[in-house]
């Protein structure tokens, strides 16, 4: 049976885990979203030959970004929760930083964004104790 400061550490724990999770699914989420919204039969239709930033279907990139951006959160998620201390740093220093860099294309609607962070900063500050 666990002692009760155990359980009180794997529930901090997964509080950070949770709050990462639910942001890289959302940062992917808003990358999908922006994917499937880019008129890309207008695109291939039309007969233009190049992607731009500014055309009707210049958000692709932005789409690929947050969605890759997602699936990094995702498994800094998943390298938090893992009981060794470098790693279990490295998931909240990647949950952190991917969920920074998916702010570019909206980071999740932002609260993506701010449960990545939030979560990453949780979980490295409640590891130390």
């Amino acid at each position: 049976m666990q002692e009760p400061k155990d359980r009180v550490k794997l529930a901090k724990k997964l509080i950070g885990f949770f709050c990462i999770l639910i942001g890289g699914i959302l940062i992917f989420v808003n990358g999908y979203y922006w994917l499937n919204n880019s008129e890309i039969a207008h695109f291939i239709w039309s007969g233009a030959y190049r992607l731009t930033w500014w055309s009707s279907t210049g958000h692709i990139p932005l789409a690929y970004w947050g969605m890759i951006s997602g699936i990094l959160v995702l498994i800094s998620a998943v390298l938090v929760l893992l009981p060794r201390d470098d790693i279990h740093s490295l998931g909240c220093a990647l949950a952190i930083i991917f969920s920074v860099i998916g702010v570019v294309a909206s980071g999740g609607w932002m609260i993506g964004f701010i449960l990545g962070v939030v979560g990453g900063l949780l979980s490295a500050l409640w590891a130390t104790r």
